[in-house]
């Protein structure tokens, strides 16, 4: 697998993760009995785990390359989604949230970084085609996770 094909694959996988998180909302807020207002602060644990990741990230790539952090994110975001529909109360659901979000946003940081190694290998090729795997990602989420 080239190296544009593998970071591909990454943007498309983070897309799919963040694609399929939002439509369990509803359903979780059915099952737990969570009002819009929690619901609200669930959503915000996941930008605040992203934030508070990042530079944890950032920081483990300039120390050890993008690779062991892209793995590390993505070992970690994908079983997280299914403790999201596994969380037996409000508090677990939150605290798994912001976990995903970290994770995301760790995904997020190193794969950009590898995106950034591609182009500069690939003689000033663009980006788009890689990042827009992502977007790509997004769309075939929902329809999969509503369920």
């Amino acid at each position: 697998m080239t190296m544009r094909w593998a970071v591909s694959a990454l943007f498309f996988v983070n897309g799919l993760l963040v694609g399929s998180w939002a439509p369990k909302i509803p359903v979780l807020m059915e099952r737990l009995g969570i009002t819009e207002a929690s619901a609200g602060v669930i959503v915000l644990g996941l930008g605040l785990g992203s934030i508070c990741v990042m530079p944890l990230f950032g920081a483990m790539v300039a120390r050890a390359g993008s690779a062991r952090a892209v793995r590390l994110a993505a070992w970690l975001a994908a079983p997280s989604m299914i403790w999201i529909s596994l969380a037996p109360s409000y508090w677990a659901v939150a605290a798994t949230v912001v976990l995903f979000g970290g994770m995301v946003g760790g995904m997020d940081v190193a794969m950009n970084a590898n995106a950034v190694a591609w182009n500069a290998r690939a003689a000033g090729r663009s980006c788009r085609p890689v990042t827009g795997s992502g977007a790509l990602g997004h769309s075939r989420g929902p329809p999969r996770a509503a369920g």
